[in-house]
C-alpha cells in the first residue's frame, strides 16, 4: 500500500476528498430529513393521539413514497460516493468509471431539472436554486472529466495485467480532444 500512495498524484487524492465531502453532504441531508420527518410525526402523534397516520388514499401513498425516496436516495448516493472516494484512493478502475458517471449524471440531472421544472407530482424546482447548484457542480464535473480522461490517469487506473486498448481517432480529433468535447457540451 505505501508504494501505491507514493504513485498516486495529488489530483486523484483531491478528487477523492471532493467525493468524500459531497457524499458526506448527501448522507447528512438524508439523515437530517429522516430526523425532521421523525420529529414531525412524533409531534403529530402527541398532539393528535387518536388520529391514524395510515391511509389508502392514492395521494397519501404518493406523499409517503416521495418522503421515503427523499430520505433513502441521498443515503444511497452518499454511500456510493464514499465507496467511490475509497476506490479512487486505491486507484481502482471501477472508481474512475464511477467518478465519470457521477460527473455526467449530475450534469444531466441539473439540465433536466432546468428543462422540466415541474414533475407529475406537482413539485416545482426553482430555476435559481438549480443554477446555483450548477455553479458549484459544473466546475467540479469538468475538472473530473478532464482529470479522469487524461491518458496518464487512465494508465494509473488500468488493471496491472490488462492489455491497453487503443481507439483510432480521426486526425482532427486527436489534438485537444477534451477541449473540443467541453466546447461541444457547453
Amino acid at each position: 500500500m505505501p508504494s501505491q500512495v507514493a504513485k498516486r498524484p495529488r489530483e486523484i487524492t483531491a478528487a477523492s476528498v471532493v467525493a468524500f465531502i459531497g457524499s458526506g453532504l448527501f448522507i447528512l441531508a438524508g439523515l437530517l430529513l429522516a430526523v425532521f420527518i421523525g420529529l414531525m410525526l412524533h409531534t403529530f402523534r402527541q398532539k393528535y393521539p387518536g388520529v391514524s397516520l395510515q391511509s389508502k388514499d392514492p395521494d397519501f401513498i404518493q406523499i409517503e413514497r416521495l418522503i421515503a425516496s427523499g430520505t433513502v436516495i441521498p443515503l444511497i448516493l452518499g454511500a456510493i460516493g464514499i465507496s467511490t472516494g475509497v476506490g479512487l484512493l486505491r486507484l481502482r478502475p471501477w472508481a474512475r468509471r464511477s467518478a465519470i458517471a457521477w460527473s455526467v449524471g449530475s450534469s444531466l440531472l441539473c439540465l433536466g431539472a432546468l428543462a422540466y421544472p415541474s414533475s407529475a407530482s406537482g413539485i416545482r424546482f426553482s430555476a435559481t436554486s438549480i443554477l446555483l447548484l450548477m455553479l458549484i457542480i459544473f466546475p467540479v464535473n469538468v475538472w473530473w472529466l478532464m482529470l479522469f480522461f487524461r491518458p496518464a490517469t487512465r494508465l494509473l487506473f488500468a488493471r496491472p495485467n490488462a492489455v491497453p486498448t487503443s481507439i483510432q481517432l480521426p486526425e482532427w480529433l486527436e489534438e485537444n480532444l477534451m477541449a473540443k468535447l467541453i466546447i461541444a457540451v457547453a
